[in-house]
Formats: structure tokens, sequence, C-alpha cells
């Protein structure tokens, strides 16, 4: 593919322990894809993709009867970032920046379920 392509795989897991009560525990996995390309002149783009999912077992334990831990229904998140960033090379001290980036994310507790779509811009000067 020559130097204008990169390509990376990354995966990584996650078990935490709040060493207390524990409704704080958590498992985490992570998948995620990205793709950099620089072979128009100045220019830089990059394609970052992410899928995620997160289950805490003790997170409701505190409002649960008797405070009983694992006694009822487990907190699960899961989510996925899809984004196209490109940065050019305007000037030897100054760049140009643009962020289109879509997140989602379900849950068992409809307060942590959304979608939002962020376009972000700027420049970038370095001195």
């Amino acid at each position: 593919m020559g130097e204008e392509w990169q390509f990376y795989l990354e995966y990584n897991a996650l078990l935490r322990k709040d060493q207390w009560l524990g409704y704080s525990d958590y498992t985490r996995t992570q998948y995620r894809g990205k793709v950099i390309n620089r072979s128009v002149a100045d220019t830089k783009l990059t394609l970052d993709y992410c899928t995620w999912d997160r289950t805490c077992p003790n997170a409701y334990d505190e409002v649960r009867p008797n405070n009983i831990p694992g006694s009822g229904e487990d907190l699960y998140f899961s989510g996925r970032r899809l984004s196209l960033e490109g940065v050019y090379d305007w000037t030897e001290s100054r760049d140009i920046l643009g962020e289109l980036r879509r997140d989602t994310q379900q849950s068992t507790d409809k307060r942590y379920a959304y979608t939002q779509t962020i376009l972000t811009g700027g420049v970038e000067w370095t001195f």
C-alpha cells in the first residue's frame, strides 16, 4: 500500500473491582479499527470505528431489597463511534482541522441511551 496508508486494530479488556461493596465493579471490552490516508498532498484523513460494551453487575444493589449483591438486573452499556477526521497543512505553522463523528450508546438504563452527531472544525496554530 505504501507510506500513504496506515492501518490499526486494537482490542482492550478491563475488569474493575472497587474493593468496597462492588457497586462500581464492571467488565469492559472494546474493539477499534483505524485507517489513515496521506495520499493527497498536505492532507491527512482518518477513518475511525470503535465498538464497546460494559456490564455492571452490582450497579443497582444499593436500591435492591435488603441490599443483596447480584439480586437483580445488571446495568449494561454498549456503544459505537464512527468518525472521519481531516487535517490540511495550510501553512508551515497552521493546520485546518475538521471532524464528523457519530456516537450511539444503548443501555438497560434509558437515561444513558443516546445517539449524537458532532461536527467540529478549527485552525491549529503552532508557534
